[in-house]
């Protein structure tokens, strides 16, 4: 999730707040997935490690919020001015 949509998310009292859980939160993460993956890697296998990647991506498309899209956007998107011809 960019900061932007986290600061606009949390509303104007706690946006600072929202943003710096935010970011301690992909620090954490960024700096205990290698040594936790190669530790799993090395005890079961690299099968094991794609699965857990894998996992954890399939997660994140479930949890992370998407905003709906309104029928003009969703055929603007597939469209395009490219490719519906118009310009």
């Amino acid at each position: 999730m960019r900061i932007t949509a986290t600061a606009e998310l949390a509303g104007r009292s706690w946006s600072g707040r929202a943003m710096g859980i935010q970011n301690t939160g992909q620090n954490l993460a960024a700096s205990l997935t290698p040594p936790l993956l190669g530790g799993l890697i090395t005890a079961a296998g690299y099968a094991w490690g794609f699965l857990l990647a894998a996992a954890v991506g399939a997660l994140a498309v479930r949890v992370v919020p998407v905003p709906a899209r309104t029928q003009d956007q969703t055929s603007a998107v597939t469209e395009g001015p490219a490719l519906s011809g118009r310009r």
